[in-house]
This record gives C-alpha cells, structure tokens and sequence, in this order.
C-alpha cells in the first residue's frame, strides 16, 4: 500500500492497465546475426496461470554459444507442440530470421 494513497503510480515501461511490454514481439522476430558454432534445443513444459486457471504451456526454446564463446537464446515458441511439425515451423522461423 503506498504512502500517498491520492497519487497514482505510473512506470515509464509498462502503461496503465498493460500486461505485457510492446517489444518482445521484435525481439521474437529480430534478426539472427553473427556466426553460432554450437546449437541448442530444448523443449519445456510451464505453468502459467491464464484468466485465473493454471495451465501446462509448451516451450520450444534454441539457444546458442555465438563465435565469442557466450550463450545466447536464438529464440522461444510458445504453444509449440514436441512434435516434427512443431519443431519443423520453430525452425524455420530461425532460418528466416538468418
């Protein structure tokens, strides 16, 4: 509870009333640049709570050691089945992206 109950708090991130931040979507969708020797898949299952129910969610993540020897996440697909259609459109998401 903040001290001053009459004054509204206001981040310069997040607007009023928003749940996510607007720039996660380019961040999906950034292109992939720089050489990656090694690469990572990963499939993960998460609860998320969703309209006030908690659900499985399924992750198809790629990371990726670059020419530097530092690891980075390539990308993130969410709802993504473990399946070869699943992992087949996840990748060629990455390839489009370079």
């Amino acid at each position: 509870m903040p001290k001053f109950r009459r004054q509204t708090f206001e981040t310069t991130i997040i607007e009023r009333y928003q749940r996510r931040e607007c720039s996660v979507e380019e961040w999906r969708n950034r292109p992939i640049e720089g050489e990656h020797p090694y690469l990572y898949l990963d499939w993960i299952v998460k609860k998320r709570t969703w309209a006030g129910e908690v659900r499985n969610v399924s992750l198809l993540v790629a990371s990726a050691v670059n020419a530097d020897g530092c690891r980075e996440i390539l990308g993130i697909c969410e709802g993504a089945k473990d399946d070869k259609s699943g992992w087949s459109n996840f990748l060629r998401h990455l390839v489009d992206r370079g």
